[in-house]
């Protein structure tokens, strides 16, 4: 078998080798980029013929997939607000802490009490805490809720019916 190892370390040169004298496939084994195209492009070979979503999803990186996905994404939550959700359990909400580089005021913006921050502006800002407390008493709801996380993984146990 000729392998040809372009621009590559050492290092790579010899776990080929050894994959090769092993007899362990060269699936999964990229020396650079060309060589993970190549493989992915290789399984392109269907009855309907090439397509675009099929390039794109095989040169896509996979990461794992959230649980908390499900809902924060689910069709009942308009987009707007799934969207603000997502950025708040991945901590980016451009909130006044984090625009510190544009030199403003950091104030809350609602109340112009404190600091804005995600949890104050979620949960301590006098403005939120009453609209939670009215949506909460509109939904039956008694749970309080400190931090997203904590909101999060309370909505994944009420959405699967445990209480």
């Amino acid at each position: 078998m000729n392998v040809q190892v372009e621009e590559s370390s050492k290092m790579n040169q010899v776990v080929l080798l050894i994959r090769l004298y092993l007899g362990i496939p060269l699936s999964g084994v990229y020396l650079n980029v060309a060589d993970y195209l190549i493989e992915k492009t290789s399984s392109w070979n269907v009855v309907g013929g090439f397509n675009t979503s099929m390039a794109y999803d095989g040169m896509r990186l996979q990461g794992q997939r959230q649980p908390w996905a499900r809902i924060v994404w689910s069709p009942i939550i308009p987009q707007k607000m799934s969207f603000f959700f997502w950025l708040a359990v991945l901590e980016r909400v451009p909130t006044m802490d984090r625009l510190l580089f544009l030199g403003i005021d950091r104030l809350c913006r609602l109340c112009n009490q404190h600091e804005e921050d995600l949890p104050y502006l979620c949960f301590s800002c006098s403005f939120a805490a009453d609209a939670w407390k009215n949506i909460k008493r509109w939904m039956g709801l008694r749970r309080s809720m400190t931090t997203i996380r904590s909101s999060l993984k309370w909505l994944m146990k009420e959405s699967r019916g445990s209480s």
